[in-house]
């Protein structure tokens, strides 16, 4: 079992404390519109979520933005810190993901062709040059269908006392 050791009690050790609001303020933004589709308005309490910028590199370090799309209203604007504490003028790719059940898919990358749910199909933003601005998220429609049918145990075969219980999931095939 490991000791922690914290640096006041420990004045051997010199962490250098970063001012992480200078970097933030130099880091590259990636700005634009987080949209509803064509004649949709937010429900009642809005529609909110978080967009995060990610490395194309792969580093894990996000600072997310927080967006509200309002009651009654069709689209926010964001503004995300596009941060890769190694490389810092990297190529990023964005995503979202919303903080509750709403009809539109609840997570999902930017790409210049739609919104995807696979990572792979997702567009990389170069923000070597400076900011960008004017990203549109358009949120997609989520279409709820119905899948009925019957379970039938096979030839001959019947159910034990208290019946059978599972489940049944319904998977997009192109995801």
């Amino acid at each position: 079992q490991a000791d922690l050791i914290y640096p006041a009690d420990s004045p051997d050790i010199d962490l250098p404390i970063i001012d992480s609001s200078s970097f933030i303020d130099q880091a590259r933004k990636i700005s634009g519109q987080i949209v509803l589709p064509a004649g949709k308005v937010a429900p009642e309490g809005g529609i909110s979520g978080y967009i995060r910028a990610r490395s194309f590199y792969g580093t894990e370090e996000y600072l997310p933005y927080y967006f509200q799309i309002e009651e009654g209203e069709s689209s926010a604007s964001f503004s995300v810190v596009a941060v890769d504490f190694q490389m810092p003028d990297a190529e990023f790719m964005l995503f979202y993901e919303l903080t509750d059940k709403y009809d539109y898919l609840q997570f999902g990358w930017f790409s210049w062709s739609g919104i995807t749910t696979n990572m792979n199909d997702g567009s990389v933003i170069d923000v070597s040059t400076g900011n960008y601005e004017g990203i549109e998220l358009v949120l997609p429609s989520i279409v709820y269908r119905t899948i009925s049918g019957t379970i039938n145990l096979p030839a001959g075969k019947t159910a034990p006392s208290g019946g059978l219980h599972g489940e049944i999931r319904a998977f997009n095939a192109h995801d």
